[in-house]
């Protein structure tokens, strides 16, 4: 699972986003440009970018619903693969594939095929608070609190959209303590009858032309939102990525931003290692000191995400 999150991030007097990677076991930062699905689906990469034409890449392409036409013509390439970003582009270019809704598609279809083929698990599933750039080939699962503000932002324009209000909100989290208890202890008869319970709430009849709007909504995101029905271990909360994510938020509003690539790049260096310091009950300084003077006492990081890993992937609490 990887708990996902973004945020503004200005670099060179240029708008930008941040964007925080991780779970309980390590923490990534990246400042891009761009939050679109390709920047994240790039970003899940890490620095062995690929773009693979294969039979994974045109079952996306289906998927998304992208022009037969194109779909039949990239097909007859069989297993392809690109040496970069501008292989890719040149491809496209001469097929003259221009359409910027098509381009895109295309380009997410060979990025996640290019993430399988580098050993990514395709059964990852990614938490976030529902910002649709996350929502990606993978499965996808939601913040509960996220999901809960539009109900709460509503304003009301008299006493009974003010009623309806307030009872569908406290339907909901009711139904978020239902789901609370059922991960302590879930059972199949539990499940069936959140299940139940959430279709019956969110279809609920009322006269409420805004409300009604936002059940919609919700209805829509009932898979991403009772996933965790299925996996128990999942968050309801996108909590974890909110926090580490705050600091990049202060340093913003105080600092303003970076200049140089250099500098852009030891910030996001710097705040990953000390975030995941910090979930292995590691000093950040006297890992750096103990980095900066060579002594080796401390473990490198990724043994110890490894090692984390590994025991998790042994607990009962994960799935596994």
């Amino acid at each position: 699972m990887l708990l996902v999150d973004d945020t503004g991030a200005r670099h060179d007097g240029q708008s930008g986003y941040c964007t925080v990677i991780g779970n309980d076991i390590f923490t990534v930062f990246a400042s891009t440009a761009s939050k679109s699905r390709i920047n994240f689906l790039t970003l899940l990469q890490g620095k062995r970018r690929s773009h693979v034409l294969n039979p994974v890449a045109l079952s996306y392409m289906k998927q998304v619903e992208m022009a037969d036409k194109w779909v039949t013509t990239l097909s007859a390439y069989g297993e392809t693969h690109f040496l970069d970003k501008a292989a890719w582009e040149a491809f496209l270019d001469d097929h003259k594939l221009f359409a910027k809704e098509q381009r895109r598609k295309a380009t997410e279809a060979v990025l996640k095929a290019g993430l399988l083929n580098n050993g990514f698990p395709e059964a990852m599933i990614i938490h976030s608070d529902g910002a649709r750039q996350f929502d990606t080939v993978f499965a996808h699962s939601l913040c509960w609190f996220h999901a809960s503000r539009p109900l709460a932002k509503l304003i009301p324009a008299n006493k009974q959209e003010r009623a309806a209000r307030d009872w569908m909100e406290k339907q909901f989290w009711c139904l978020y303590d239902d789901v609370e208890a059922y991960c302590q202890a879930p059972t199949a008869g539990r499940k069936a009858q959140i299940e139940q319970d959430f279709d019956s709430w969110v279809t609920t009849q009322v006269n409420y032309t805004d409300l009604r709007s936002i059940l919609g909504q919700l209805h829509r995101a009932r898979e991403e939102l009772l996933l965790v029905l299925e996996y128990p271990w999942l968050p309801l909360h996108n909590n974890l990525s909110e926090r580490q994510i705050r600091e990049c938020v202060k340093r913003r509003k105080i600092s303003g931003g970076t200049r140089s690539s250099l500098g852009k790049s030891c910030r996001d260096t710097f705040a990953s290692l000390k975030k995941t310091c910090k979930l292995h009950g590691v000093s950040f300084s006297r890992y750096l000191k103990d980095r900066i003077s060579g002594t080796g006492l401390i473990p490198q990081l990724s043994d110890m995400i490894r090692q984390k890993s590994a025991q998790l992937m042994g607990s009962p609490a994960y799935g596994f």
